[in-house]
Parts: structure tokens; C-alpha cells; sequence
């Protein structure tokens, strides 16, 4: 099942469902989950947790607006409790109220101070404009009448200040007030006795001057909360989380929310798709290199590092000179390719000119070990011209041969001898074939037939077929061992055991032997073909199973063989994975074993 990636949907019928995006198979960006029973969340998750900025309703209508950390209400937000009507702004962490809150109750009182674990705690203030006084700098306000009624008091949340003059139950006075109605609500209200005007003046003087005084601090104060509480929000406002903390700043607040989530999402897919790029280009086998124009590697893989020296930041550091070569020719706008040495591996290089707006900005290097395909087209070529060869020399002979005949230059007691040569060459041609056309189907390996195969049986058959070409040089043939089966393709083995014996047969010596053993070897299948033949110099073993290598070459065609015997026995073991070992000492015998990997 393929990961869900992107935007999409997910459900559980009966239950919930949710719309939004998707990333490694969990919600992650923005999505909204709608439960059957009304309860909605609306916002931003990670790791199908809630997470960021996000809007839940409940299902009794009460909602929060606010930050998530790990599927919690955790940072600023405000709750609203539908039953209450009290309102909760600030600050939460595990999904409860911790830190400064506001607390806005539905009768007008507002409560400012710390929570713990949702229950406040330390002092607060409790703000109650309905003419409980608060304060009082001559009496006890909590022993006083409400001043609801008082007609400075009532002026002044009316029309925001007022003044009168009247008697003070609490100085037995006759005094004259002057009330102010604060920003929260609340009332403040100085008072001076009343008396005649020129001893009012000359008391007044004074408290006058610092009445003025104390309103200029006042308004000053005023002005300064006032600044703060406009200022407040929007210096509070976070770019990496706007909340909609007055309603005036909600329009800003909003497209910062619209901006941020843009950004993120473009971040999230840069930061996936070169999460991408990194893999794929870390992973490949190939080199690759990345240049501007002024030659600085802006990205380079692993493979591509091993060819540049640790502190090469420019290509024209590189001392690697096709490298540096082809760099400079893409960067130059031209595409350019060509093959070089590191070791014994043979490396491609591919460089091409990157294009923006019709002009060079930089080049992309490519580096692909081509060792093998080298070798291969080496192996083809070498073959190529070893088959022609091969193929021109009985050609040849027989050409010469009917040429002669067809002049009549041959004398009669000699026709006979010219047309067994003549026979000879054909026999030497057509095996020549055969053998080239059974190495071919070899290294192809299609269209073959695996079975099970009992390689002791197949031994006994090719040494039956082999009876008449031994008993020509008097070589005696011994099967040994018991029945081993493998799976395998049945003329593949059958070629490779009759090649093994055949060899070991015509480099033996008159009345010598072959014995072939048929037995379990480091617990594998295996067959040895051994011989009391003329043997293998060791400086020739590591090259008798190339194609067309012969020891000895006047011998090998007087014989009859094609060079391609050993050739045929390697990829036929190649194709059953099977290994080869040889063991010769000259004059004394071979021995070769092919043993068969574990079923």
C-alpha cells in the first residue's frame, strides 16, 4: 500500500473525518476534523497530532482558539466556556490553564492574575464597575455605601468625568468632587473642602498645582497604559504564530496566518524535495557534480567526492585533467564526453552545460564506471577476431585443396589424401561452429530448461559416448562416487562434462586414464575430471579457460580442438553458479573439479 503524500482525505464512517494534508503517511500541514457528534477541530497537526495554530469547537458549543503542542493546548489561547460565558485568555500548557490569564466573567467582572493547573492562584485583581468602591485614602472602602447615586460618580460613567458639591458623610465636610472615568471601567475621584474663595485660593494653591501635577502624571500614566494597550497586541503578534488578539488587527493577523502557512508549506516541500534529491543522488553509483559558473561545487555525492581532493571547492582544482577538461567545456555551453583512468576502473564522463533564460549558469557532471562494458566490447573485439581467424584457417586449407583438385595438379595416387584433408578441415570447421554456437547460447542463458539432474547418470552417458574415441588411444574411463542431483539445465551440464572428459582424453597419454568422481564436497554437489595426461605448466592454468587459448597450438589442432572446450566449461558453470578448481602438474596429470552451490 502506497503512503498517503499531499492533500487528501481520510474516514471513519459513523465517526469522524478529516480533510487536509498528508506527509509520510500521517497528517501533517494544515487539516480540519469533523466528528459525528459536532465536535470540530480546524488548524495545523504533525504526526496526526494536533500541533501549531489551531480552532476547536466542542461539542457543547464552548471553543478554543489557540496553540497545540503534541495533541494538547499548550502556549496563548482563549477558551470559551458556552455553559459560563466566562472567556479564559492565556496562556496553557497540557491542555490546562498555567501562567498570566484574563479571565472576562459574563457579569462584567474581570479578573487578572496566575493559574495553576487551571486554578488561580497569588493575588488579582477583581474590577467591578457597579460603585463598590475599591479604594479609599481617608477610610476603609470595604465599611462604605455604594457610590452608584453619587451625581460626580454617575456624570462621569455617563459622560466620562464629572464634578459637584455636596456634604461627606465620612469627613462631616462639605466638599467639592471631581470624578474621572478610568479606561477599565472604574471611577476616580479627588475631593477638596469647600470654603471662601480667597482662603480656597490661597489653600488650593498648592493642592491645586499638585492636583494638576498628579492629573498630567495621571494622563501620562493613562497615555502610556493606553500606547501599551494598542501597542500590545501588535508587538505581541509572532509571525511564526499570529493570533487574532484584538478584533481591529484580525484582517493582519489573518494574512500573516495565510503568509505563514504559504512559507511553511513551500519550506515543507523544499525541505522533501531535496530530502529526495539527497537520497537519490547519495545513493547512486555514479558520480555527480553540480557547478556554477565560476567553477564552485555547489553539490557533489559520495561517489563524486572520491574523485576530488577534500578541499577542492573549485573544479579548476581538480587534478583529475578530463574531469577538470569536461567541466570546462560545459561551462563553455558545450556537452561534452569522453572516457578516463582511475586505477583499473574506466570511468565515462559526462558533462553538460545547465541553461537559464538561454544563457550558461552552470554544468552538471556525470561519472559511470564502465569497466565492464569496456572489457566486454575488449572480450567482443578479441572474439571477433579470434573466430576470423579461427574460421580462415580451414577455409583456407580447404580451398587450396579443391583448388588444386579442380586443376588437376594432384596425382591420382594422391586425390584420396587431399580429400581426407579436405574432410579433416570440414570436421575441424563444423566442431568450430558448434562450439562457438554453444559458448553463445551459454552467455545468452535464455530459452534453457532447468530440471533436476542426476549428475551420476549424466557422467555414465557421456562417458558411453566416449568409449570409441578412448579406446582409440587405449584410455581407460572410471566412473566413481553416487547419484548427486541438481538443478540445472541438462545440455548446459551434459556440454560441460563431455568438453572435461574429451579434453582430458585427447591430452592423455596411450594407455593412461580418466577417472571422474561424482560426490558431495564441503557439503556440495561436485564432479572431478582427472587424467594422467601431459598436464597444464602452471604459468598457463589462469588462462585455459579463455576463448581460443591453447597451451600448445601445433598439438591442439593436430588433435582436433577449437580452443573453445575450457572456454564452454566456465560459462556453464557460470550459469549454475557453480566454482571451478584446478589442480595440474606437468607430465603427471590434471585435475579439474566443478563443484555446484548449496540447494
Amino acid at each position: 500500500m502506497s503512503k498517503r503524500h499531499g492533500h487528501g482525505a481520510e474516514e471513519m464512517p459513523g465517526q469522524w473525518r478529516f480533510e487536509g494534508k498528508f506527509y509520510d503517511n500521517k497528517r501533517n500541514g494544515f487539516g480540519k476534523l469533523i466528528c459525528t457528534e459536532g465536535e470540530i477541530y480546524e488548524g495545523e497537526w504533525k504526526d496526526d497530532k494536533k500541533h501549531g495554530y489551531g480552532k476547536r469547537t466542542f461539542v457543547s458549543g464552548s471553543r478554543y482558539d489557540g496553540e497545540w503542542a503534541d495533541g494538547l493546548r499548550c502556549g496563548k489561547g482563549i477558551y470559551f466556556n458556552a455553559k459560563s460565558g466566562v472567556t479564559y485568555d492565556g496562556e496553557w500548557e497540557d491542555d490546562k490553564l498555567n501562567g498570566f490569564v484574563v479571565v472576562r466573567y459574563a457579569d462584567g467582572r474581570i479578573y487578572e492574575g496566575a493559574f495553576v493547573d487551571n486554578v488561580k492562584t497569588g493575588s488579582g485583581k477583581e474590577i467591578a464597575p457597579d460603585g463598590t468602591v475599591l479604594f479609599d485614602s481617608v477610610a476603609k472602602a470595604a465599611g462604605m455605601e455604594n457610590h452608584l447615586n453619587r451625581e460626580e460618580v454617575a456624570q462621569a460613567l455617563q459622560e466620562g468625568s464629572g464634578k459637584s458639591s455636596h456634604y461627606s458623610n465620612t469627613v462631616l465636610k462639605k466638599n467639592l468632587y471631581y470624578a474621572l472615568r478610568l479606561r477599565d471601567g472604574n471611577v476616580l475621584r479627588l475631593s477638596r473642602e469647600q470654603s471662601s474663595l480667597g482662603a480656597m485660593l490661597l489653600n488650593m494653591a498648592w493642592p491645586i498645582a499638585a492636583t494638576v501635577a498628579g492629573l498630567l502624571l495621571l494622563a501620562a500614566g493613562l497615555s502610556v497604559r493606553l500606547a501599551q494597550q494598542i501597542t500590545k497586541p501588535i508587538n505581541s503578534i509572532s509571525p511564526d504564530d499570529p493570533q487574532d488578539v484584538y478584533p481591529e488587527l484580525q484582517p493582519l493577523t489573518r494574512r500573516l496566518r495565510q503568509q505563514k502557512d504559504t512559507i511553511r508549506r513551500q519550506m515543507d516541500e523544499l525541505s522533501r524535495r531535496m530530502l529526495e534529491f539527497s537520497a537519490m543522488t547519495e545513493n547512486m553509483s555514479e558520480g555527480f557534480l553540480l557547478i556554477d559558473l565560476r567553477g564552485h561545487v555547489l553539490t557533489e555525492n559520495h561517489s563524486a567526492a572520491t574523485l576530488l581532493p577534500a578541499e577542492a571547492d573549485n573544479i579548476a582544482k581538480c587534478e583529475v585533467t578530463q574531469l577538470r577538461h569536461a567541466a570546462q567545456q560545459a561551462l563553455a555551453g558545450q556537452r561534452c564526453e569522453q572516457l578516463m583512468q582511475q586505477g583499473e576502473r574506466t570511468l565515462s564522463v559526462i558533462a553538460s552545460p545547465v541553461l537559464e533564460s538561454g544563457q550558461v549558469a552552470g554544468a552538471v557532471v556525470l561519472t559511470m564506471d564502465v569497466t565492464e562494458r569496456e572489457q566486454r566490447e575488449q572480450l567482443r573485439r578479441e572474439f571477433s577476431a579470434n573466430v576470423s581467424h579461427e574460421l580462415k584457417t580451414p577455409l583456407t586449407s580447404i580451398s587450396g585443396f579443391a583448388e588444386l583438385m579442380s586443376q588437376g595438379l594432384v596425382p591420382e595416387d594422391k586425390v584420396r589424401e587431399f580429400s581426407l584433408d579436405i574432410q579433416k578441415e570440414c570436421a575441424r570447421l563444423t566442431n568450430l561452429v558448434e562450439d562457438i554456437i554453444d559458448l553463445s547460447r551459454l552467455e545468452e542463458g535464455a530459452g534453457m530448461e532447468w530440471e533436476e539432474v542426476d549428475l551420476y547418470t549424466l557422467c555414465d552417458e557421456v562417458l558411453q559416448s566416449l568409449e570409441p574415441l578412448a579406446g582409440k588411444q587405449d584410455i581407460a574411463l572410471r566412473l566413481e562416487g553416487s547419484g548427486q542431483t541438481v538443478h540445472g539445465v541438462r545440455q548446459a551440464l551434459h556440454e560441460m562434462v563431455y568438453n572435461l572428459c574429451d579434453n582430458a582424453i585427447k591430452y592423455n597419454r596411450v594407455g593412461g586414464s580418466v577417472t571422474v568422481t561424482v560426490e558431495k564436497k564441503e557439503g556440495r554437489a561436485s564432479v572431478t575430471v582427472a587424467d594422467t595426461g601431459i598436464g597444464i605448466p602452471s604459468d598457463h592454468q589462469s588462462r585455459v579457460f579463455e576463448r581460443f587459448y591453447r597451451v600448445d597450438k601445433s598439438h591442439s589442432r593436430a588433435i582436433g580442438g577449437t580452443g573453445l572446450g575450457l572456454s564452454i566449461v566456465k560459462h556453464a558453470a557460470l550459469l549454475h553458479g557453480a566454482d571451478i578448481r584446478l589442480q595440474s602438474r606437468p607430465e603427471i596429470g590434471t585435475s579439474i573439479s566443478v563443484i555446484f552451490p548449496r540447494e
